[in-house]
C-alpha cells in the first residue's frame, strides 16, 4: 500500500508540474480511479504542499465543502435507532441541525441528476460530482433547482425543511462514491 501510495504521490506532482489541458484530463482521470480513502489520505495529507495543490485543482469538483452555514451534527453516518420506527437502522448519510428555510449549498461543482420528492427523504436534490461522487440534500422545503441543471460549489440550491419521515427540521446530507455510501464526515473540508 505504502509503494503504491508514494508512486501515485509522485504521479500526481508529475502531472501537477504541467499546466495543460492534457494533465488536467490525465489528473481526472487518475482521480476516478482512486478508490475515496485514498482521496481523504490525499486530501488530509501532512504534506501541506500536496494538500495544497489538491485542493487547488479540484476544490471546486470533490463534495468536501459545507451544505450548510454552520455543521452542527445531530445524527451521524452508520447504524443507529431510527428516531420514528425505533429499529435499528444503517443511517445512510449525517443529520445536521438546521432552522426552517435555512439555505443549502452545493457542496461541488456538479449536475443535478434529480430534484424531487420521495416518501422518506421528502424533498431532495441529487448532484452529480467529478469521480463518481454524488451529493444527496434531503428534507428540504423548497428546491431552485432542476434536473440537468449545472450548479457550481456554493450555489444555493434549496432550503431546510422538514419534509418526508423526519421529527423536525433539519438536512439529511450523504455522499455516494460508485454507488457506496460514505460517511460525510470523513470527507467535508474542515477549515
Amino acid at each position: 500500500m505504502y509503494i503504491f501510495m508514494a508512486r501515485l504521490v509522485l504521479i500526481i506532482v508529475i502531472i501537477f508540474s504541467y499546466h495543460s489541458a492534457s494533465a488536467q484530463k490525465n489528473l481526472d482521470s487518475l482521480l476516478c480511479q482512486l478508490d475515496n480513502p485514498q482521496i481523504v489520505e490525499l486530501l488530509n495529507s501532512t504534506d501541506s504542499s500536496l494538500k495544497a495543490q489538491v485542493l487547488t485543482l479540484y476544490e471546486f469538483k470533490l463534495p468536501i465543502y459545507q451544505p450548510l452555514s454552520k455543521l452542527w451534527l445531530n445524527s451521524n453516518f452508520g447504524f443507529r435507532i431510527h428516531p420514528l420506527t425505533r429499529q435499528l437502522q444503517f443511517h445512510q448519510g449525517i443529520d445536521l441541525k438546521a432552522s426552517l428555510d435555512q439555505q443549502v449549498f452545493a457542496t461541488a461543482d456538479g449536475i443535478i441528476l434529480h430534484s424531487g420528492y420521495s416518501r422518506s427523504l421528502g424533498y431532495f436534490i441529487k448532484i452529480q460530482h467529478l469521480a463518481g461522487f454524488t451529493s444527496i440534500y434531503g428534507h428540504l422545503n423548497r428546491i431552485f433547482v432542476i434536473t440537468n441543471q449545472s450548479i457550481l460549489q456554493g450555489q444555493i440550491i434549496g432550503t431546510c425543511g422538514r419534509s418526508g419521515k423526519t421529527t423536525g427540521v433539519h438536512l439529511h446530507y450523504a455522499i455516494v462514491r460508485n454507488q457506496q455510501y460514505l460517511s460525510p464526515s470523513l470527507i467535508l473540508h474542515k477549515d
